[in-house]
């Protein structure tokens, strides 16, 4: 690996005086690069696996960073060297977060950011899947079309005998109300923020679309790691967002769906719960 990071590096005209392996996922081998004048992240991982997703998740971080809400990290460079493609980013120094009423209403001034429907000009990658962006003209039809129904037919295909899909999807038509589309970071657990002293809340491993505000809501409440402080504050500023707060299990779906094609059974019996509560 450090012949490939040295290649890299020389691709990237970066003078790399060291690399030291950090923590990470299933899916890219991650390295904090120190350079003569400042420190780097590079994520790389076998592109044949996972087509163009290092491309897809700098397009998402530039759409984050044209929002002026969250710190974004600076795309480097994405590229590929023979088999493997990677991804440098600017290194963010982590902190202790305190003050999340600020995260909240930066997260609502994000979800302000819209357009005239839903969906993105690119499909993009949840976790190590990918994620359909196609184009629906209604919130509902969005949700339904592009979220639930590629991982609800990912699960039959891998034999997960879900019931109940059908009346669920026709029953959740009447809770999911007419909406703007939001921007939204799409893989919100709490993971996928930071906090530095010198540029507070950044956002990191995106999935964006123009979607649904609460599936951000919904994953930052499925895997906890965020004050109550950031939701008050989020509700004072996009109200309306209230209105589903009793069914973010609906939203909260999506990812469970996610994990359960990922990870396995451990997930099938709330993937049915959700089903079942709604049908």
């Amino acid at each position: 690996m450090r012949e490939l990071l040295t290649k890299i590096a020389q691709d990237a005209r970066i003078e790399l005086r060291s690399a030291k392996q950090l923590h990470g996922g299933d899916i890219n081998q991650t390295y904090l690069l120190e350079t003569t004048s400042e420190k780097l992240v590079i994520k790389i991982n076998r592109k044949h696996r996972f087509p163009d997703m290092l491309q897809r998740e700098a397009n998402g971080l530039e759409k984050l960073r044209e929002t002026n809400t969250f710190y974004i990290p600076k795309v480097f460079k994405v590229g590929e060297h023979h088999q493997f493609q990677y991804l440098i980013l600017n290194y963010i120094n982590s902190h202790q977060a305190s003050d999340y009423s600020k995260f909240g209403q930066q997260l609502a001034e994000l979800h302000q950011h819209s357009k005239d429907d839903f969906g993105l000009n690119e499909d993009n990658y949840i976790g190590q899947l990918k994620q359909s962006n196609s184009t629906e003209t209604s919130a509902v039809d969005f949700m339904i079309n592009q979220r639930l129904l590629p991982q609800l037919n990912l699960a039959l295909q891998k034999k997960y005998d879900l019931k109940h899909i059908d009346p669920f999807l026709k029953n959740i038509e009447k809770l999911i109300p007419e909406q703007k589309s939001s921007l939204i970071h799409g893989d919100l657990w709490s993971g996928n923020y930071l906090y530095s002293r010198k540029e507070g809340f950044c956002l990191i491993d995106p999935a964006i679309s123009y979607s649904l505000k609460n599936f951000d809501l919904a994953m930052m409440k499925l895997f906890g790691g965020f004050s109550e402080e950031a939701f008050k504050s989020y509700y004072e500023l996009l109200p309306e967002a209230r209105e589903e707060k009793d069914h973010l299990d609906v939203y909260q779906l999506y990812y469970l769906l996610v994990h359960l094609n990922c990870f396995g059974q451990a997930y099938f019996s709330r993937c049915q719960e959700i089903i079942s509560k709604y049908a």
